[in-house]
């Protein structure tokens, strides 16, 4: 890169990811944030990911729902949705993504990388609690002004993934 170009960055979020991703207010500022600091921490997914299963089979919330012969929580899956959250773009593919690893069949919801259905208030507390442990892990990593730079756009988007997830929850009640 030659002194003075400026580094180009991804549309972050398309109207094809979410009915409301125009209202979020995604612009090129948000792009940068959330692209530089999902570059800057590779690790995070396969951290996040492990602590997420761990997380679901000791918290007496959800113990009941992880019991069985088969482990009911898919570290693959749940690294490879993480991994394309924080690289972005937030588009129909996302979306998609979204759909497949969190809808089940009946109108029942679950969390990226769970095989079993959630109640939609845990899928809910697990998103609260997953945007908390990455603003841990970039606060980790990153000084306090990328980190605040960073946090508003990161938690918007997981509340547009939240949103996708109980698309059939929502959809069952009207």
């Amino acid at each position: 890169m030659t002194a003075g170009a400026e580094v180009q960055y991804d549309r972050l979020v398309t109207s094809d990811f979410a009915p409301l991703a125009e209202f979020a207010g995604f612009g090129s500022y948000e792009a940068m944030a959330v692209q530089e600091t999902g570059r800057g921490v590779p690790a995070l997914s396969t951290r996040l990911a492990e602590e997420i299963s761990r997380y679901l089979v000791t918290r007496p919330e959800s113990v009941p729902m992880m019991t069985g012969t088969d482990r009911p929580i898919d570290e693959l899956v749940l690294k490879g949705w993480l991994d394309r959250t924080m690289a972005g773009p937030f588009d129909g593919e996302l979306a998609t993504m979204v759909r497949r690893i969190s809808h089940l069949a009946g109108a029942k919801v679950t969390f990226p990388g769970v095989l079993v259905p959630l109640p939609p208030q845990l899928v809910l507390a697990l998103m609260a609690w997953v945007e908390g442990r990455v603003m841990t892990m970039l606060g980790e990593n990153f000084d306090v002004a990328t980190v605040s730079a960073s946090g508003a756009a990161w938690m918007n988007q997981f509340m547009l993934q939240l949103g996708i997830m109980l698309e059939p929850d929502r959809k069952s009640v009207v």
